[in-house]
């Protein structure tokens, strides 16, 4: 990354318009920017006093060129955050100020690192401190090619079953979405897919579960533990704990895809994403229609022949990977 670069990205973080790689980026590269200034080698402590004093002073007019409120709106919980991330902000502006000019060269920093499963593939990842990943269909993983000295931090959209190598020393922090979950070492699933609402399935061990504001910052946290669920409504923005079998939620890691009553419509999205394909309903009449069963291992064809013998209906197949079901209602 090259000091432009870091410049535009930090001022795209401050405003909140990053993508998850870009705030994933800069908050990897300010941690790692953190212990690197640890060792700058200054001549003396006058050197140092200097260089404190102008860094403070600097965020302090930025601070006043861009906050007029008046002193006793600070007082207020919403400016005191507001204050405290323009200054880590700020701060990360002007240490890197003092780095020599490299306008044309990169700054040695880890590398960002993004895994995505299409839909129809599953894949196994092992994250730089030896953490397994099993990655579900339709996606993504982000994370840093090495982990800071103080902390373990990836991002998740989609659905990932993790086997966390235990570190006392480094948390274990999975993003996805509006939930931030934090863990020492433990086995644990996160579905996180777009629109949808968030799970986290303990199976061993002890995880805790946090909801963030905009600004990425805890706001409420549940602690789990094993066979207990998070359930996070995107809806209502609530946290629901519910004791739970592990196993259900578990079972699509060794290829079982388990419809517990649920709406044939959101069969469909599973199956999509299992398979590869693209679902559509010619009649809007079977999409509430109820599914409870389990498929292991099974091809497409043989799934879609059990729900025409559940619901009798019929389906299609086209050459573009395009399912098509037509049914009168929900018969059974």
């Amino acid at each position: 990354m090259t000091r432009q670069e870091f410049l535009k990205l930090a001022e795209k973080y401050e405003k909140g318009t990053c993508s998850l790689q870009e705030k994933a980026l800069f908050e990897d590269f300010c941690d790692q920017f953190k212990e690197d200034a640890l060792k700058w080698d200054l001549k003396d402590d006058a050197d140092k006093l200097t260089i404190k004093q102008n860094i403070y002073k600097q965020v302090e007019n930025r601070i006043g060129q861009r906050r007029s409120y008046k002193v006793v709106y600070w007082k207020q919980p919403a400016f005191r955050v507001a204050a405290v991330l323009f200054l880590v902000v700020g701060m990360a502006f002007l240490f890197y100020n003092y780095l020599p000019n490299t306008n044309d060269q990169p700054i040695s920093a880890s590398q960002i690192i993004t895994k995505e499963t299409p839909y129809g593939v599953k894949t196994r990842i092992r994250l730089p401190d030896g953490t397994k990943v099993r990655l579900n269909a339709g996606s993504k993983l982000i994370f840093p090619s090495e982990f800071s000295k103080h902390s373990r931090q990836i991002t998740l959209s989609g659905e990932a079953y993790f086997e966390v190598e235990r570190d006392e020393q480094r948390p274990f922090v999975i993003k996805s979405g509006e939930i931030e979950t934090t863990v020492l070492g433990t086995t644990f699933n996160i579905r996180a897919f777009e629109n949808e609402d968030i799970y986290v399935t303990v199976a061993t061990g002890k995880v805790r579960v946090s909801i963030l504001d905009n600004r990425g910052t805890g706001k409420a946290s549940e602690d789990l533990v094993s066979n207990q669920q998070a359930m996070f409504n995107r809806s209502s923005e609530h946290i629901r704990i519910n004791e739970t079998n592990p196993a259900q939620y578990l079972a699509w890691t060794q290829g079982t895809m388990i419809f517990d009553n649920v709406s044939l419509e959101k069969a469909a999205r599973i199956i999509e994403r299992w398979y590869g394909v693209e679902i559509s309903f010619k009649t809007e009449a079977i999409k509430a229609c109820r599914i409870k069963n389990e498929y292991t291992d099974e091809t497409l064809v043989n799934v879609l022949e059990g729900l025409r013998h559940i619901f009798n209906l019929d389906y299609e197949i086209t050459d573009d990977q395009k399912v098509i079901l037509n049914g009168n209602g929900c018969n059974t």
